[in-house]
C-alpha cells in the first residue's frame, strides 16, 4: 500500500481516504457492506436512486444502505437540484403554522373537504363539525361541479 495519496494512479487516488475499509467480495469491490460502483454505472444508479423524487434526505439513506462512491453526496445533491420535477413541487415557502380550529355556533358553519385517492378511485371526505361524523363518497371527477352534487 503507498504511503501517499500521491504514489496511487489518478484513477483511484479518490479512493485513498477509504482505503482501511475497502475490500471486494467475489470480485467485487465494497465499501463496508456498501458496493462501489464504478464511473460508468453512476448515471444510472443516481437515476435509480431519483426514480421516486422523495428528496435529498431519502436518496442519500438508499444510498447509505446499498451504495458508494467518492464524492456520492454531492452527485446526490447535483441530481436532485437538476430535475425539473422536483423543482417545480418543491416547497417555495415553509409552511405556514397552524391555525386553531374554529367552533361552530349552528350547523354547517364549518364544512371541510378533501380529495384522495385510494386502490385507484378517486375519493373526497367530507365532514360538518358541529353536526355530522366524518364522511367518504366516491367520485368520478375532481371538478367543481361533481363537488357541489355531494352537498
Amino acid at each position: 500500500m503507498p504511503e501517499h495519496k500521491s504514489e496511487l494512479p489518478p484513477s483511484i487516488r479518490d479512493y485513498y481516504q477509504f482505503r482501511d475499509y475497502l475490500h471486494a467480495v467475489d470480485g467485487v469491490v465494497v465499501y463496508k457492506n456498501r458496493i462501489v460502483v464504478p464511473p460508468a454505472l453512476r448515471k444510472e444508479v443516481l437515476a435509480a436512486l431519483h426514480a421516486t423524487h422523495q428528496g435529498v434526505s431519502s436518496m442519500i439513506a438508499r444510498a447509505e444502505a446499498s451504495v458508494f462512491w467518492p464524492g456520492i453526496t454531492v452527485d446526490i445533491n447535483n441530481e436532485r437540484n437538476s430535475c425539473n420535477a422536483c423543482n417545480r413541487m418543491a416547497l417555495s415557502q415553509p409552511s405556514a403554522p397552524p391555525t386553531p380550529l374554529v367552533s361552530p355556533v349552528y350547523p354547517f358553519q364549518c364544512i371541510c373537504a378533501d380529495y384522495f385517492h385510494y386502490k385507484g378511485t378517486s375519493c373526497t371526505a367530507t365532514c360538518l363539525y358541529a353536526s355530522k361524523p366524518p364522511r367518504v363518497h366516491l367520485v368520478s371527477s375532481v371538478h367543481c361541479d361533481a363537488t357541489s352534487a355531494l352537498f
